[in-house]
């Protein structure tokens, strides 16, 4: 990719945000200009960003809020033509000397270089963003991100890897996480045939090459004018302008008709499979085990790593029982797995996976037993699926993103309807996705999981499991 460019992201329908942008970029000479998804979704002005985007024709991609908005099951006021322009989006972009993502490689929903803790957000580590690009993207030395709304540059081995921010001013809450974009726009310089990064000062700042331009998310009345070139939005809506601050702030709050988003929050899911080397053991023994295996389980609820537990009841035992882990690492999620009795005991073997679920997963259980020690467990049944690559998971980037995408509404769509308990992407590229029922009639959630776009169309494969789990644990 020859020359400067400039790369934007997280508009979501802010069309006089974008507007300043463009005219800050235009100022600059850069003529090439890239777009990381999250294009409309917003109270502002969805249709006329959508106008102004498609007459850009700008190279880009979708982000997670765009697939939200193809749901048919979504009232916006957005036209056909709109539509088929967020349908017609990729996924990822490879260009030469960088590739485009909205959250990372495998998942538009996952945060690349945001780790979020049930006390905070911290820049993730090395291991975690290595993990979380799978291997799919480091074919080029530069790497383009969103979805976050917070700019950051971080260097991952030979990659550097750039977030700008959000365009869109919003705000959001991710469970700790109130985020407010920099006021001061990156500036990604290259020199020979590296890459360094500088931070601008406020939108007057010169650069030659790459921009990646942000605007402050709530500007202070008394540098909106200048930072950020508010000045412009002011002028083009003076009746509101003394109330576009506190509009922008409120973005927070504003509903997608039919489908809100939710909180999520990073798990590790441990998966206790039946050890291949486990032999018949005698009662007091296997008594014994049990018994050590339910106090670990206090122990590491006391401890604040274990979130959920419960044990499998299928006919075929290919898993004993499930851990979900708030944990800082897959690595100390698998370490502390491992020392499970049962595992211990050569009954069980740990499979770890990461798992971008529902926030506030064993919340409202801790709290209540907390402070109604009598209050039952009352054990149910939950149907769990293991969304697996299925036989056309390798037919084509384009037919997977497609399905996938559908998959996702189709899930969101089950949710707001009120049938799972919680769901969420691995960011893997063989378990795709865990998705958890309420407590309902197994052959019901077979059929509905059935009528998935994306196991239709053999993209991924469900694999049932029965899960019993107390009440109280699942937040949806």
């Amino acid at each position: 990719m020859a020359g400067p460019f400039a790369a934007i992201s997280d508009v979501h329908g802010n069309r006089w945000a974008l507007e300043a942008v463009l005219e800050d970029i235009e100022r600059r000479g850069i003529r090439t200009i890239l777009n990381l998804g999250d294009h409309l979704f917003g109270p502002l002005d969805m249709a006329g960003t959508a106008d102004l985007l498609i007459r850009l024709d700008l190279p880009g991609i979708s982000g997670n809020q765009d697939q939200a908005l193809l749901d048919p099951h979504t009232p916006m006021e957005l036209s056909a033509r709109h539509r088929n322009w967020l349908a017609g989006l990729p996924f990822s972009l490879e260009l030469p000397g960088a590739v485009l993502f909205h959250g990372t490689p495998l998942a538009d929903t996952v945060y690349l270089l945001e780790t979020v803790h049930r006390d905070g957000v911290t820049l993730a580590s090395e291991e975690e963003i290595q993990s979380r690009l799978g291997g799919g993207a480091a074919a080029q030395p530069l790497l383009l991100c969103g979805h976050s709304h917070i700019p950051r540059t971080v260097s991952c081995g030979d990659l550097l890897i750039v977030n700008p921010g959000s365009v869109g001013l919003q705000a959001y809450a991710d469970v700790t996480i109130r985020c407010r974009t920099s006021w001061k726009p990156a500036v990604l310089t290259r020199v020979t045939r590296s890459l360094s990064l500088s931070k601008a000062v406020g939108a007057s700042t010169r650069s030659r090459s790459l921009t990646i331009g942000t605007l402050p998310r709530t500007p202070r009345p008394e540098t909106a004018g200048r930072i950020g070139r508010i000045a412009c939005v002011r002028a083009r809506i003076a009746k509101i302008s003394s109330m576009m601050p506190l509009l922008l702030t409120l973005a927070v709050f504003w509903l997608q008709s039919g489908v809100p988003p939710v909180a999520s929050a990073e798990y590790y899911v441990v998966f206790l499979r039946p050890d291949p080397a486990r032999k018949p053991i005698s009662k007091p023994d296997g008594d014994r085990i049990q018994a050590a295996h339910m106090a670990n389980i206090h122990k590491m609820a006391d401890d604040g790593v274990l979130r959920a537990a419960g044990p499998f009841e299928d006919e075929s035992r290919t898993i004993s029982g499930i851990f979900v882990f708030k944990a800082p690492t897959l690595a100390e999620a698998e370490r502390i797995a491992r020392q499970d009795p049962t595992v211990t005991e050569h009954r069980n073997t740990v499979d770890v996976h990461r798992w971008h679920g529902p926030a506030a997963i064993g919340e409202e259980y801790f709290r209540l037993h907390n402070e109604h020690p009598e209050t039952p467990e009352n054990m149910g049944v939950h149907p769990l699926f293991l969304m697996l690559r299925g036989p056309r998971w390798n037919t084509g980037v384009a037919e997977k993103q497609q399905a996938l995408t559908a998959h996702r509404a189709y899930r969101d769509r089950l949710r707001a309807e009120g049938k799972l308990a919680a769901a969420g992407d691995t960011g893997e590229d063989s378990l795709v996705d865990i998705t958890i029922f309420r407590r309902i009639q197994l052959d019901e959630a077979q059929r509905l999981i059935d009528e998935d776009p994306a196991v239709k169309s053999g993209v991924l494969r469900p694999e049932l499991h029965r899960w019993w789990c107390a009440d109280h644990v699942l937040p949806w």
